[in-house]
């Protein structure tokens, strides 16, 4: 059982995007679920976040409708 999710809510990040999941996913500490849920992003960062295979990783996509 995970027993801590991180939370990465994205829209237009990508200048930052890599930066910030590189950061999350080099951590010590590696029982956690990776949350990331994109809100229609337009600029890149669902394809970039989709490339993504890690098994810590949920994605979650939907249309743009703010947090």
């Amino acid at each position: 059982m995970v027993k801590l999710t991180i939370t990465l809510p994205v829209y237009n990040g990508m200048p930052f995007l890599r930066h910030a999941v590189d950061s999350i996913l080099s951590q010590t500490y590696e029982d956690y679920r990776f949350l990331i849920i994109d809100d229609g992003s337009r600029d890149g960062s669902t394809e970039y976040l989709q490339s993504l295979k890690d098994s810590r990783i949920r994605l979650i996509t939907r249309e743009n409708r703010g947090l």
